[in-house]
């Protein structure tokens, strides 16, 4: 291979940390410290968790399906902080990460841990208030005893649904994409019937904007990752 007379010597080629200003590498110092320190907390929140899911197992004041259930959603949540922690750490030493060719996008792995929270909590919530042991108003509860099959096949429906979107575009698979455009359809209509058939009815005015900025969340969430997943599909990487 022939040397290149105008190539500069390779001492004078600047790396990767030479390129990074000092404000960009302060800000990434800064992220990752803030991360570290956000992961710190959720470790913290999710071990008391565990050892409380653990207990409850074996207690017999709480049925087992709701310890389970808590068990599970404190274990993501341990993993979730495991990997905040990595990251963060990566973040304030300056190392990346290998290059991988097949490596998964970043928002690919948030979005399915986005999605199984949400499985989880959906599920944990309808143990809780079906066992009586939440607190409830007498409106809440008589709006949960009067809910039929429809409403229970429309919102754990939505919900797998969900989770299997994630679960595809984890694996970066193209159904993924349909999954998450017949998800986002879905969506309005739960919210219209929620509002005007189910006889839903918030205790207090801001009980009623907290669920409607939460479902507006929840949209723009999935229209965000549906938008993201036809740029991944343009580009070639889901198959």
């Amino acid at each position: 291979m022939e040397n290149n007379p105008y190539a500069p010597p390779s001492s004078e080629i600047p790396t990767e940390e030479a390129k990074t200003s000092p404000v960009g590498r302060f800000f990434k110092v800064l992220a990752g410290v803030l991360l570290i320190i956000f992961s710190l907390l959720i470790l913290i929140i999710s071990i008391m968790g565990v050892v409380a899911g653990i207990r409850h197992l074996f207690s017999d004041t709480i049925q087992n399906a709701i310890a389970l259930a808590q068990l599970l959603g404190a274990t993501l949540f341990l993993v979730l902080g495991i990997w905040l922690m990595k990251v963060g750490i990566r973040l304030v030493s300056g190392k990346k990460k290998p290059e991988e060719a097949n490596r998964k996008p970043i928002w690919v792995k948030l979005f399915l841990i986005y999605v199984s929270m949400g499985a989880i909590g959906m599920v944990y919530s309808y143990l809780i208030m079906s066992s009586g042991t939440l607190p409830m108003t007498p409106e809440q509860r008589a709006y949960f005893d009067n809910q039929g099959m429809l409403h229970y096949l429309l919102f754990f429906s939505s919900t797998l649904l969900n989770l299997a979107a994630g679960i595809t575009l984890f694996r970066l698979r193209a159904i993924a994409v349909k999954l998450l455009l017949i998800s986002l359809i879905l969506s309005p209509i739960l919210m219209l019937y929620t509002v005007f058939i189910s006889g839903y009815s918030p205790a207090s005015s801001a009980e009623q904007i907290l669920s409607l900025v939460a479902s507006l969340v929840g949209m723009g969430i999935l229209i965000a990752i549906f938008l993201y997943s036809l740029n991944l599909k343009k580009q070639g990487k889901l198959t």
